[in-house]
């Protein structure tokens, strides 16, 4: 038993120590992704103040505001959920004396996941829509700043959404392996019939063998 409850933690401090990586990696791209953002933001400012300034460059300056603001969140949430994740790391008795650490782990996962979800999804949305402008802004140094906000949103979204997948695995999965390990639950008169059957076998050969 001894043994078995040591295996399970360290099979739990394994999957924490993977996700906090994994949270680390998307506070860091969440983090690149609000300062390039900040850099287009001076250049359209800077490109603002001439003459020929347009109405797309002040939309353009809008979104990367909004790109800035939203990252900025995202990478906070994530790095302070990264913190929760490398203290049950550190300390993983809290795991096993408080179950309710584990609980409360699991699910803001989940509810962070699911903004990271949106997040990603909206920002990619809205920044696909001006590669154009990406294209006039980056020239002075040829910096791909759209691939990276762009791809980066998507992989946001996508990391959010096989993290939430793989929670309601975790949670689903094993009740649908059990009862399929049960086998398909049969009618008490099935059963009856059964054992009657089996009975009436094995006494006619008994009978058999007395003959």
């Amino acid at each position: 038993m001894a043994l078995n409850t040591t295996n399970a933690m360290i099979r739990t401090r394994l999957i924490v120590l993977f996700l906090t990586t994994a949270w680390l990696a998307l506070a860091g791209l969440s983090s690149a992704i609000s300062h390039f953002a900040n850099i287009l933001q001076d250049r359209v400012k800077s490109d603002l103040a001439n003459a020929n300034a347009s109405v797309l460059d002040i939309t353009f300056e809008n979104l990367m505001k909004d790109v800035l603001e939203g990252m900025v969140v995202v990478a906070l949430l994530s790095a302070m959920f990264a913190i929760f994740g490398s203290i049950l790391v550190i300390y993983p008795s809290q795991l096993q004396e408080n179950c309710a650490y584990g609980l409360d782990y699991g699910c803001i996962q989940v509810v962070l996941s699911l903004v990271v979800v949106c997040a990603g999804s909206y920002f990619a949305s809205r920044v696909h829509g001006y590669q154009t402008s990406f294209e006039y802004f980056d020239r002075a140094d040829q910096f791909p700043y759209y691939k990276i906000m762009y791809y980066g949103a998507v992989g946001e979204a996508a990391f959010g959404s096989l993290v939430v997948f793989i929670a309601l695995a975790w949670v689903f999965v094993p009740e649908w392996a059990r009862s399929l390990a049960k086998g398909p639950s049969r009618p008490k008169s099935q059963r009856g019939l059964s054992k009657y059957f089996s009975r009436l076998w094995l006494r006619e050969g008994m009978r058999q063998e007395t003959l």
